[in-house]
């Protein structure tokens, strides 16, 4: 039986639903706040834009330029990280 999901009300959290939680406040976070964003955080959001990309690629949709800009972004990110 799944076990059911915990709120700040019912309990702690599970490692599991912290990461999630985390996931989400970096995605958030990504689009307003790119170098606030921790370096796991940073690479995940590289990692998912990618994704993205070759997704619409394979399927010939076009992404939009917002989405360029926002690889873009990531990108100057983590090369002035690693300076």
């Amino acid at each position: 039986m799944p076990r059911k999901p915990l709120t700040p009300k019912t309990g702690p959290m599970t490692p599991a639903e912290r990461q999630r939680s985390k996931r989400a406040q970096d995605a958030a976070k990504a689009h307003t706040d790119i170098p606030g964003l921790s370096d796991s955080g940073l690479l995940e959001q590289l990692a998912a834009a990618f994704r993205k990309d070759r997704a619409s690629i394979r399927d010939g949709k076009k992404r939009g330029p917002d989405h360029g800009l926002f690889v873009k972004g990531l990108t100057k990110e983590v090369l002035r990280r690693i300076k």
